[in-house]
């Protein structure tokens, strides 16, 4: 449960192209894997392995400040094969 200061973070959900996207707006964010300020989060699934999700700056149409790309073992995601940060 959120304190009383704290806001909610809004989620949508878009579907483009027969690709299933998530965006979360959040606060100004840094950490290991996006060292950068981001406040866009975009996330695609081009396959049933992997998760591709891109951190932007500027929200939808802003710079892109990283990408991890997560593969898994299976489409049961129940195994991590690899993360990647570009």
């Amino acid at each position: 449960m959120p304190l009383e200061h704290e806001q909610p973070l809004q989620m949508e959900r878009e579907e483009h192209d027969h690709n299933l996207f998530a965006k979360r707006v959040v606060d100004v964010v840094g950490n290991s894997l996006v060292p950068s300020s981001y406040d866009y989060i975009e996330v695609a699934y081009p396959n049933s392995t992997t998760e591709v999700y891109t951190f932007k700056n500027g929200g939808s149409g802003g710079t892109t400040v990283s990408t991890v790309t997560v593969v898994y073992t299976s489409a049961t995601k129940a195994d991590l094969l690899s993360v990647t940060k570009s």
